[in-house]
C-alpha cells in the first residue's frame, strides 16, 4: 500500500495545507485499515499485553484503570446539538427569510458552523482537565493539552481524508484554521510574548510529523506502533512516560474505531461527542474533590 499523503502544511500557510490522508475514496479502506490495527486476534493480545506490561512498569494505579476502561466496545460519536441561537431581532419568519436569501442556511453556511461544533467538541474533550489526569499528564505543562488537541484533530482530518469533494475540502481547511488559530491564543495566554511566529512553527511540525507517522502505522508502512509516534513526537521520546503514551495511543485506536462507526454528516454537522463513558470515573472523583475543596 501506498503512503498516505498527510499534505505539505508549510507549503500553504494561508491554507490548511493536508490533503488526503487516505488513499481510497470510499470509506472501507479505511475500515481495512482500522480493522487490521484493532480488531486482529494475535494482534489485538499482542497489544493488550505490551499495554499492561508498560503501564504495569509506571507503577501507575490511574493509568490501569484507564487502559481498563479503554477496552469498552467503541461506539458512534453521534450527538444531536442544538440549533443555532438567532438573535430576537432575527427569530421570526421575516428574519429566516432574510437569513435564508443571505445564504444563512446554505450547505456552505451549514459545513461553515459544523465545522465550529466539531472543533467545540474537541475543546469539550481536552480542556475540562479529565483526560490529563487520566492519561497521568502534567496539567501545568502546555504541551499535555496540545497533545490532545492535535491527536483529536489528527482524528477528524484522517476519517474525512477519503472525501475529495470540494465542500469537504474547504471545510478541512476551516476546521484546521480553527486549530491554528486556537493554538495560537493559547501561546500567548500562556505567556509567550517573543518568538511566537517561531514556536506557532514548531508545534505545527510536530503536528505534521506525527500526522504522516500515524499514517505509515495504520497503513503498515512504519514498523513504529501508535505508542512509538506519540512517544517520540508529543513526550519527547522519554522512556519514563512510555505508560502514558501507551494509553494515549490505547485511546486514539480506539476513538479511530468510534469514528468509523459516526456518518459522515454527524461529523461535518459538529454533531458529536468524543467518548466520555471510560472517563466517568474520573470526571466523578474530580467533581467530588472541587465540592470538598469548596465546601
Amino acid at each position: 500500500m501506498n503512503s498516505c499523503s498527510f499534505g505539505v502544511i508549510r507549503a500553504l500557510p494561508s491554507q490548511l495545507g493536508i490533503s488526503c490522508f487516505l488513499n481510497a475514496s470510499t470509506k472501507s479502506l479505511a475500515a481495512s485499515q482500522i480493522f487490521h490495527v484493532l480488531s486482529s486476534q494475535h494482534q489485538e493480545t499482542h497489544y493488550g499485553q505490551l499495554l499492561f506490561k508498560q503501564i504495569y512498569s509506571t507503577h501507575s494505579q490511574a493509568l490501569m484503570q484507564m487502559a481498563n476502561a479503554l477496552s469498552l466496545p467503541a461506539k458512534s460519536l453521534r450527538c444531536e446539538r442544538p440549533p443555532i441561537k438567532l438573535p430576537s431581532p432575527l427569530n421570526n419568519s421575516m428574519g429566516r427569510m432574510l437569513l435564508k436569501g443571505l445564504g444563512f442556511y446554505s450547505h456552505k453556511s451549514r459545513l461553515l458552523h459544523g465545522g465550529q461544533d466539531l472543533y467545540k467538541a474537541i475543546k469539550e474533550q481536552c480542556d475540562d482537565g479529565v483526560l490529563i489526569k487520566a492519561f497521568d499528564l502534567d496539567p501545568e505543562v502546555f504541551f499535555s493539552t496540545f497533545t490532545l488537541l492535535s491527536l483529536h484533530v489528527w482524528l477528524v482530518v484522517h476519517r474525512l481524508g477519503h472525501r475529495n469533494d470540494a465542500d469537504i475540502k474547504d471545510f478541512r481547511q476551516r476546521f484546521y484554521a480553527l486549530f491554528q488559530h486556537d493554538v495560537e491564543k493559547r501561546v500567548h495566554h500562556a505567556g509567550v510574548q517573543v518568538g511566537v511566529g517561531k514556536w506557532l512553527r514548531k508545534l505545527e511540525s510536530v503536528f505534521y510529523s506525527s500526522g504522516i507517522a500515524l499514517d505509515k502505522v495504520l497503513s503498515g508502512e512504519s514498523k513504529e506502533t501508535f505508542t512509538d509516534v506519540i512517544l517520540q513526537h508529543y513526550m519527547g521520546g522519554d522512556s519514563s512516560k512510555r505508560g502514558q503514551a501507551a494509553v494515549v495511543a490505547r485511546y486514539v485506536q480506539r476513538e479511530l474505531h468510534c469514528m468509523q462507526l459516526t456518518e459522515d454528516e454527524s461529523i461535518l454537522m459538529g454533531h458529536i461527542q468524543f467518548s466520555r463513558e471510560p472517563f466517568e470515573p474520573f470526571r466523578a472523583a474530580m467533581t467530588a474533590a472541587a465540592e470538598v475543596k469548596s465546601g
